[in-house]
C-alpha cells in the first residue's frame, strides 16, 4: 500500500505496534510495555528495583510532585489504571 508516495507494509506496521504495546513482566507484579520503559528510563526511574506496581506508581508520583511531564503523567495514569483493574480486590 502506498501513502503519500511511501510504500507501507500494513502487516509490518501492525506487528511493530503490537510488539511496542505488549506488556512484559518485570517481576513483582510489574507489567510494562516498551513505551513505559523508555519514558521511565528517560527520567531515571528504576522500575527494576521496585517491589510492586504500587511502589513504582508512588515513585512516579513523587517525581511528578517536583515538575510536570506529559509523557510521564501518561505512564502514571496507564499504570494506575492497570493496577486498579488487575490488582485491587473489588
Amino acid at each position: 500500500m502506498k501513502l503519500n508516495g511511501i510504500e507501507l507494509d500494513i502487516n509490518k506496521l501492525v506487528e511493530d505496534n503490537v510488539k511496542h504495546n505488549f506488556l512484559k513482566d518485570y517481576g513483582n507484579g510489574i507489567y510494562l510495555n516498551d513505551n513505559h520503559t523508555q519514558v521511565l528510563d528517560r527520567y531515571h526511574i528504576n522500575y527494576k528495583n521496585c517491589t510492586s506496581m504500587e511502589e513504582l506508581i508512588f515513585k512516579i508520583e513523587e517525581y511528578l510532585n517536583d515538575d510536570y511531564f506529559d509523557d510521564l503523567e501518561m505512564v502514571q495514569k496507564e499504570l494506575s489504571e492497570y493496577y486498579y483493574y488487575h490488582d485491587i480486590n473489588k
